[in-house]
């Protein structure tokens, strides 16, 4: 399943329960996350684009609609495969307004999974991909050199 219409991520450590509304997982939203004015502007927009945007009946619709313009092409034609992964899409669109809105209006969610460190920045030096890890404040941690064929 796509893993947006979920929200798990195989990466993250066992245990974890995400907020709906927010996924400050890389480096970049992370930091955005932790800045309260970045963080009010996010719900502020989340909000508008669940209110004014956001169409569950038209979503469903068109997922209706191009499992009909697909079906006759599908190789696997075990329909209920097919029905059970729409229905799945379709309860994760039908519920997602109400899980998030819910979950903004106690205030803003925590972001509680650890950062795993990035690796950054990438560059070849002498034919050989080199780089260094960073730790979740952003500081160099640990040079490293993976082996890459050539």
């Amino acid at each position: 399943m796509d893993q947006l219409a979920t929200d798990r991520n195989m990466f993250w450590q066992r245990g974890f329960v995400p907020p709906k509304s927010v996924k400050a997982d890389a480096a970049i939203p992370r930091r955005l996350y932790k800045n309260l004015e970045a963080k009010k502007q996010y719900f502020t927009v989340m909000r508008w684009l669940l209110t004014e945007v956001w169409d569950e009946d038209e979503l469903i619709k068109q997922i209706d609609d191009l499992q009909t313009l697909i079906n006759p092409y599908r190789v696997q034609k075990d329909s209920w495969v097919l029905l059970d992964r729409a229905f799945s899409f379709k309860k994760f669109i039908s519920n997602r307004r109400v899980d998030i809105l819910k979950e903004i209006d106690g205030g803003f969610p925590q972001w509680t999974l650890k950062s795993t460190g990035n690796i950054w920045p990438l560059y070849i030096e002498n034919r050989r991909l080199q780089g260094y890890l960073l730790d979740s404040n952003g500081t160099k941690e640990q040079e490293f050199s993976p082996i890459c064929r050539s």
